[in-house]
């Protein structure tokens, strides 16, 4: 990935940088109790970690945690949240090339990033590499399929449910989807949402879009550095099944099992 692209990451990342609307932290903190569940007693790999707000709640339940992001400032960032936590690591790391041994660990995020890969193939290779006999990598990701879908910026592909479901399948994975986030938003919103993306006005950064949400969402919030799960309601998921009809939802959920 080249200099420009990755010197800007840290200007569409979810982190302390940033405020934001209840439901952009309901989200936030979905991912996160719910990688909790499968991190247990777990060695775990975050790629793509971003400035780190989830780290500490898997830390809690894991053995040890790493946290890997191409982005020097999210890396600084999360470093000074966990400077003093001897089980969490932060590394500057390119999801295509990880700097670690062969079956490392027992379960990997990609939470939020996988549109942002030059080569996800290359990644899929790498996770498989890295994970141990029973190993999962979970992916969560906006569905490209929802109505209100906007891209990031700075995206290269967005997986549908079916594509990445395919896509995980040929490099040896089991795939369980799941959809989250029912598609609730008022048609005024929805109408003015849809237009806005179509006429290209919505802003490119976290930053320039407060103003946006502010109107359309009321009061923002802080991101913090570090999420506390307990601090929030935990909606459900809904497991999809083949011909994964998943546009009602906001989000997609993919648990990969390393078969074989």
């Amino acid at each position: 990935m080249d200099a420009v692209r990755v010197c800007e990451y840290n200007k569409v990342t979810d982190g302390p940088l940033n405020r934001a609307s209840k439901d952009q932290l309901l989200i936030l903190h979905k991912r996160y109790a719910w990688a909790a569940e499968f991190a247990v007693d777990k060695d775990v790999l975050e790629v793509a970690c971003g400035a780190g707000v989830g780290i500490g709640s898997i830390a809690a339940v894991a053995r040890h945690v790493v946290g890997g992001d191409i982005d020097v400032v999210n890396c600084e960032i999360a470093r000074e949240t966990y400077k003093d936590r001897p089980e969490v690591e932060i590394l500057e790391l390119d999801a295509e090339k990880m700097p670690f041994p062969s079956a490392s660990f027992d379960l990997l995020l990609l939470f939020e990033a996988l549109y942002y890969l030059n080569s996800p193939q290359k990644f899929f290779q790498e996770a498989r590499r890295l994970l141990r006999p029973g190993g999962k990598l979970l992916i969560s990701s906006v569905n490209c399929r929802w109505s209100g879908f906007n891209p990031s910026p700075f995206s290269t592909k967005y997986f549908d449910a079916a594509e990445l479901a395919e896509a995980l399948t040929r490099f040896g994975f089991a795939v369980r989807i799941y959809g989250g986030f029912p598609d609730r938003e008022h048609k005024l919103i929805k109408t003015i949402r849809k237009a806005a993306v179509s006429l290209g006005m919505i802003p490119d950064t976290q930053r320039s879009k407060e103003w946006l949400k502010r109107i359309f969402y009321g009061e923002l919030q802080p991101i913090p550095s570090e999420l506390h799960l307990d601090e929030a309601p935990v909606e459900g998921l809904c497991e999809l099944h083949s011909p994964y009809d998943s546009s009602l939802y906001r989000m997609i959920y993919w648990v990969a099992s390393k078969a074989g």
